[in-house]
């Protein structure tokens, strides 16, 4: 804002650009509902709004109080009658998230959609994945037509997420519907969602009992099958592995689990990064692997200790996880291990779940990889090929995500994920007649 002037011409109409430091992100356009809701928020600076009207109105002050509505994602000033709001800002500031979760609990987040949007943004940030969940259904038992549109599109997504059964997303679907699906933000999520609950309830992934564990490189094998129903709820919570919402690269990938996370939690192996418009984080100093998703003050303020608790108890899901007694599955993306690696790896799994009756499931979804269905390349690694639809599309972005051709791009992948699903349960029925 330090170049905003103003001409005062009574009635003129004025181009206001919004824009983040890092052009490439997607912020802004990711969560245009909360957007929308930062422009409306300002009454106590009234101005028109065509796109933004009347100069004699529009001030900086009134900029000002748009941009601190947009943080995170999440719009954290609000008018309210006690200071409890600033005091939650104070702590998220300082890294305090516990007493930021622990003012909000004791508040009415049920009824108030801008508490709600922030109380899932604070779970988020402290990768509570079990409390957000239960918040999610907490929230959607709690719906009423008073509503926002903003409100329904984060709980459509969230309850997708989150894992959970068909039947309560279908009640914020229901309430949607009363809403105008026709156009708009509201109109774009419902659609994309449909979409998605039609496939699960067409497809039912669920129902092959496969239990879908991550190993890698980055987060889509956790979010995108989530999306498309390839977990229950209690899976979402349960196989919440040190692999889903990080980046490991396939040398970092391969000394994990050779030698069952034993050296893992190595404090003397990290360092906390910090780049240019990303909270601080912590790296492997190699840089084979960095946890993005546990960032800011509240994560490296006590050096390693709190990521590694965090840390042991996604451990402990993993082990948990390949014992499971069906069929298991684990999911690598975007990792390319040659043969020796490759034999490598199959003999940590197959220490991990006891047995040699388990699939590696090798997938890509690199733009200029051709589309291939899954392959088998011996018994127990199945590989396919899904190329996104343009070169820099970010799979990772909502709005792209929701997008047709983020549609068609994920559903192509979830069917192929699925088939390899279908030869997984086919080989088990092949063993047991044989047996």
């Amino acid at each position: 804002m330090v170049r905003y002037r103003r001409h005062r011409l009574a009635g003129g109409t004025y181009l206001f650009t919004v824009v983040l430091a890092d052009r490439s992100a997607h912020a802004l356009t990711g969560n245009i509902g909360l957007l929308r809701m930062a422009f409306r928020r300002p009454a106590e600076r009234p101005f028109a709004l065509d796109l933004v009207n009347d100069g004699r109105n529009f001030t900086p002050s009134n900029a000002c109080c748009i941009d601190e509505q947009i943080e995170s994602s999440v719009i954290f000033e609000m008018n309210a009658s006690t200071g409890r709001l600033k005091s939650l800002r104070k702590f998220r500031a300082v890294g305090d998230l516990l007493a930021a979760r622990d003012l909000l609990e004791g508040m009415c987040i049920s009824e108030d959609d801008i508490l709600a949007l922030y109380y899932l943004k604070v779970l988020d940030e402290l990768d509570d994945q079990a409390a957000k969940q239960t918040a999610v259904i907490r929230l959607i038992d709690s719906l009423s037509d008073s509503r926002s549109d903003t409100f329904l599109t984060m709980l459509m997504r969230q309850s997708e997420r989150a894992c959970l059964p068909i039947d309560m997303t279908a009640k914020v679907l229901a309430l949607a519907a009363t809403k105008d699906t026709d156009s708009g933000e509201l109109a774009f999520v419902y659609n994309a969602v449909r979409r998605r609950q039609a496939f699960q309830k067409r497809m039912a992934p669920q129902a092959l009992g496969v239990r879908l564990i991550s190993i890698g490189g980055g987060c889509m094998p956790w979010t995108v099958p989530n999306r498309w129903g390839f977990r229950s709820a209690r899976q979402f919570v349960d196989d919440f592995n040190p692999f889903c919402l990080a980046l490991h690269y396939l040398s970092e990938v391969l000394r994990t689990l050779d030698n069952n996370f034993e050296i893992y939690l190595d404090p003397a192996s990290v360092v906390v990064r910090r780049e240019e418009n990303v909270a601080a984080m912590f790296a492997r100093k190699n840089g084979s692997a960095q946890w993005r998703h546990n960032l800011g003050p509240y994560w490296t303020q006590y050096g390693f200790e709190r990521l590694q608790r965090n840390l042991r108890l996604k451990i402990e899901n993993y082990r948990r996880s390949c014992v499971h007694r069906g069929p298991v599955a684990f999911l690598m993306e975007g990792l390319f291990p040659n043969a020796n690696e490759l034999a490598k790896l199959k003999s940590a799994l197959s220490k991990a779940v006891g047995h040699n009756d388990y699939l590696l499931i090798l997938s890509n979804h690199d733009y200029d990889v051709q589309a291939s269905e899954p392959v088998l390349v011996d018994d127990n690694v199945i590989r396919f090929h899904c190329p996104t639809p343009t070169e820099d599309y970010k799979w990772f972005n909502l709005s792209t995500a929701d997008s047709p051709a983020g549609l068609d791009f994920e559903e192509s992948y979830a069917t192929k994920l699925l088939s390899c699903f279908e030869r997984v349960t086919r080989n088990r029925a092949e063993t047991s007649d044989r047996g």
